[in-house]
């Protein structure tokens, strides 16, 4: 099948990848094209300016990673692939504001070293401890069925093993740790994990 969508972003992007598991999770991952944001203004077609965003052959844009995930749900067709219960919907969407805190504490650090507001990183951290302990209170729930709900909390443990392996979150977690391990090998899991490279 040919890519006739284009995802842009770039595959270190916690929001990118959670996009791109469920891609493959949902069967579509040969439709889309990973593209970085075109040089220049942008703002017209992507108002956030943020990434990821995806361009669908209608020429409109499609912006935030919960509604391109929606809408690579509608287009694999078939069975939805989105949480169909309330509970599964916190999962998720626990895990998708935990991603936005993580990120905001990786481009906290990247502050000059004057800048850095030191309380703002605490606060972030502290809400990410809090989503992953109720995700361990709530572990065996999640299966190893790649999904909305599990591509997300895979793309958050991910992401934190990526950028802030110090944290060591497995350590009072041994619940979540061991749904992670099993999960993060799935094909969909396996075919968007980041790299230095």
């Amino acid at each position: 099948m040919t890519a006739d969508h284009t995802l842009f972003g770039n595959a270190k992007s916690p929001f990118v990848r959670k996009a791109m598991a469920f891609a493959h999770a949902a069967g579509v991952a040969d439709r889309l094209t990973v593209s970085p944001p075109p040089a220049g203004a942008t703002y017209a077609e992507n108002p956030l300016g943020k990434i990821p965003a995806m361009a669908l052959p209608s020429g409109e844009t499609i912006v935030e990673s919960e509604l391109i995930v929606a809408e690579l749900d509608a287009l694999a067709g078939g069975s939805s692939l989105m949480p169909a219960d309330r509970a599964g919907r916190r999962r998720r969407a626990l895990a998708s504001g935990a991603l936005d805190c993580a990120v905001s504490r990786l481009y906290e650090t990247r502050r000059p070293a004057d800048k850095i507001w030191d309380d703002w990183m605490v606060k972030q951290k502290a809400k990410i401890d809090a989503t992953l302990d109720a995700l361990e209170g709530e572990a065996d729930a999640l299966t190893q069925t790649a999904d909305a709900e599990t591509t997300t909390v895979g793309s958050l443990l991910g992401y934190l093993d990526f950028r802030f392996p110090q944290d060591e979150w497995r350590a009072t977690r041994p619940k979540l740790a061991a749904w992670w391990a099993d999960f993060e090998k799935t094909p969909c899991m396996a075919a968007t994990t980041p790299s230095d490279d």
